[in-house]
């Protein structure tokens, strides 16, 4: 769309009497003043100026991306004043649809598969201006705008719609997470308000009370959610077989929880005396039974993998646990039974692996 003539017309003026009031405010200044150094001893000679450019991003970010553009390049005195589009693309769990962010003015632009979050249109006149960031599950997306509020869009079953709770989606929203077809959206007051797939997280009713007040985290597997409390307490939901039902360990979940990991299947929770709880699919590392003595303290951090967890004692030793590959943790953990400073994550082309660093600079990994 190009810039009418008119709308390009006012917009000069406008930019023309802006700049004239502010340089009349500035000489009035100056000679009033005579460069009289403010309270802390730096002459104040460009606020005017600076508040004029600020006026100016301000109009111009009711302007389409296409107007922005055309005034930048066809117009000098407007030039200076429209930055250049800085872009970030977010792509749905598929890799079938993005979601590119114009960060400078908030404006998002999709494509890709339409049924997948590549068609927008439904919503795009929310999506002009004021979003702040991108989240998505395996086909939809979830933006957050500046003012606090979501727009969602995409496949309905994974998340695209969000109807059914969007008056509780206009302000407030902080933070948004996700699992493969569910959203859950934290709001400022501590309150978590979720939809999308029930099986995968999206029906949160069961624990809706819990979820009132006072989470400060969310965590969450492909098909289930954690969320961490303020008084250390844990509030799980989604499928059972992924770590939605903690019902067996609900019991060390009440308290002193002081943070969460997680796989693909499967959650970790460490708690302040340096324990390990865990629960969800034993294939993805929700059964550390075997290891339940050397996870019963002095844990000091957890790294996971998709199928897998490691836990870093205060000893320098690693436990770790989980679908491991062809037993290649017993291969390695004499190596990691003393010594250990420091366990990471190394992202492969198709799986992540472990790394452990000794304290005389070696390195050990597995996966």
């Amino acid at each position: 769309m190009m810039l009418s003539y008119s709308v390009g017309k006012k917009l000069l003026l406008l930019f023309v009497l802006l700049n004239f009031v502010g340089w009349s405010m500035e000489l009035e200044k100056n000679t009033s003043e005579n460069d009289r150094e403010d309270n802390e001893g730096t002459v104040n000679k460009k606020q005017s100026p600076f508040m004029i450019k600020h006026i100016m991003q301000k109009i111009v970010s009711y302007l389409l991306e296409e107007q922005r553009k055309e005034l930048r390049y066809t117009n000098r005195l407007f030039a200076t004043q429209i930055p250049l589009p800085n872009y970030i693309r977010f792509r749905n769990v598929l890799r079938s649809a993005t979601a590119r962010l114009e960060t400078n003015f908030g404006v998002v632009k999709t494509s890709g598969d339409p049924m997948e979050g590549g068609n927008s249109s439904r919503v795009q006149d929310h999506l002009k201006s004021g979003v702040q960031n991108i989240f998505s599950t395996y086909g939809a997306f979830a933006a957050l705008k500046v003012d606090g509020s979501v727009i969602t869009w995409g496949n309905p079953a994974r998340g695209g719609n969000s109807k059914k709770v969007s008056e509780n989606l206009q302000s407030d929203v902080q933070n948004i997470f996700s699992t493969k077809h569910a959203f859950a959206a934290l709001k400022v007051d501590g309150s978590v308000i979720t939809w999308g797939n029930p099986g995968c997280g999206g029906d949160s009713k069961k624990v809706a009370a819990h979820l009132q007040s006072d989470v400060q985290n969310i965590f969450s597997t492909d098909r289930a959610f954690a969320a961490l409390k303020v008084d250390g307490s844990v509030i799980t939901w989604g499928s059972p077989g992924y770590g939605g039902d903690s019902s067996e360990v609900a019991e060390y979940l009440q308290f002193d929880v002081q943070n969460i990991f997680s796989t693909d299947g499967a959650f970790a929770a460490l708690k302040r005396n340096g324990s390990i709880i865990t629960w969800g699919n034993p294939r993805y590392g929700g059964d550390s039974s075997n290891f339940a003595k050397d996870l019963e303290s002095d844990v000091q951090n957890i790294v996971s993998t998709e199928v897998a967890f490691a836990a870093l004692k205060g000893n320098g030793r690693v436990i770790s646990w989980g679908n491991l590959g062809e037993g290649t943790f017993s291969y390695v953990a004499d190596s990691l039974s003393t010594g250990i400073v420091g366990i990471e994550i190394i992202l492969g082309v198709i799986t992540k692996s472990f790394r452990a660093t000794k304290n005389d600079g070696t390195q050990v990994t597995w996966k």
